[in-house]
């Protein structure tokens, strides 16, 4: 229903039909039934796919070439609840022809609109028509999306906490900060402010800023209020092809560090996004990254466990006002100070999230900041 929704005020949607995908893998050529020359007769993504019922499992190859093995072999992630590359492909191909067959419609749609002139020389001016009329067309409907009611899609909508309205969070302009890749903000420098910048890389080969191992950053001696240093806990896989882009990092901070800062939005970041700081209202998040599993190391402070902040395990600030409770909303964490969960923004109009980690040996790991 929430979908249905989203799609009648102008949010397009995309469902996977999942009796359609049953009969596509039903109509996948058995492997097991054939020979060995029959089986290297099949085109490369259907050999060794499906082998009597299964898909990727089993003989004589379904298990066995479920994962590429043309380049690192030793890969991450080879279990049994992944999917293989030839389940990749066929979702990718499904998706694909989705987006070509919708694309070809509107190509035919705009073909009919600008033709439809019996004077050649007027060609040009009917096409600059058709794209004005779409153009408006699709900005009204982007704007009334913002007029409709919010959409309670698994309850983000009806989360109720004392003087926040999600109203601002769901329809007005707000500020991400993330240390996860992929992203826009590690690539370009943005997100720590240099100019180290490239794109998705093999391991060892990146030329964006990659942060420093999390060991090292919880050694480290900083000065007291320096930025919080952008940190990797998962090893980099080796490899000379790129088999990971999406990688889990975090702003890091910890016991021996003292007191750390996280300005959002930084100089970069105000100037990239042209940001305007009478559009936010003062409502600041933080979301600590997960652990994996749900399997928290002792020394991980784990704040939306804590009824209020205990200050002998740690300590926040906003533009030097205490933090004196978060409100979990969903894994990030709604900071109030002693009016609420609004603060008031510093002379130049962002924020600074202190944190002092006052737990002996502990750390808190902090994948985004986002304020409204």
């Amino acid at each position: 229903q929430a979908f249905q929704e989203f799609a009648d005020i102008g949010i397009p949607t995309f469902f996977t039909d999942h009796p359609a995908v049953n009969k596509m893998q039903e109509a996948i050529p058995d492997s097991a039934d054939k020979t060995e020359d029959e089986r290297n007769a099949m085109p490369p993504y259907v050999r060794d796919f499906k082998c009597g019922t299964q898909i990727e499992k089993g003989d004589p190859g379904c298990g066995k070439n479920k994962f590429t093995e043309y380049m690192c072999t030793s890969r991450r992630g080879k279990t049994g609840w992944h999917p293989g590359y030839k389940y990749h492909a066929l979702q990718g191909n499904r998706m694909a022809l989705f987006v070509s067959q919708i694309l070809i419609e509107a190509l035919e749609e705009l073909k009919t609109e600008t033709s439809n002139t019996a004077n050649p020389d007027a060609y040009a001016t009917n096409v600059d028509g058709v794209l004005e009329k779409y153009t408006k067309e699709e900005d009204e409907q982007y704007a009334a999306i913002f007029q409709q009611p919010l959409i309670d899609f698994g309850g983000y909508s009806s989360k109720h906490v004392d003087g926040l309205d999600m109203d601002v969070v769901a329809k007005t302009p707000g500020v991400c900060k993330t240390g996860r890749t992929p992203s826009y903000t590690r690539y370009s420098g943005i997100l720590t402010e240099t100019n180290k910048t490239g794109g998705f890389a093999p391991s060892g080969h990146e030329k964006y800023d990659v942060g420093l191992p999390m060991p090292f950053v919880l050694k480290m001696n900083l000065p007291p209020g320096r930025p919080m240093p952008l940190a990797y806990s998962d090893g980099r896989e080796m490899c000379p092809a790129i088999v990971k882009p999406d990688y889990k990092d975090m702003f890091l901070t910890g016991f021996v560090h003292g007191w750390t800062k996280l300005s959002i939005p930084n100089k970069m970041e105000k100037e990239a996004f042209s940001y305007n700081p009478d559009t936010i209202k003062g409502y600041v998040f933080i979301c600590p990254s997960a652990c994996d599993w749900g399997k928290c190391k002792k020394d991980d402070v784990r704040m939306d466990k804590m009824d209020g902040l205990d200050k002998k395990v740690i300590e926040l600030k906003v533009n030097d006002e205490p933090v004196t409770k978060v409100a979990d909303m969903d894994g990030c964490l709604l900071l109030h100070g002693a009016n609420g969960p609004k603060f008031a923004k510093n002379a130049d109009g962002g924020f600074d999230i202190e944190v002092k980690v006052n737990q002996l040996h502990g750390y808190l790991r902090i994948s985004s900041a986002l304020v409204f």
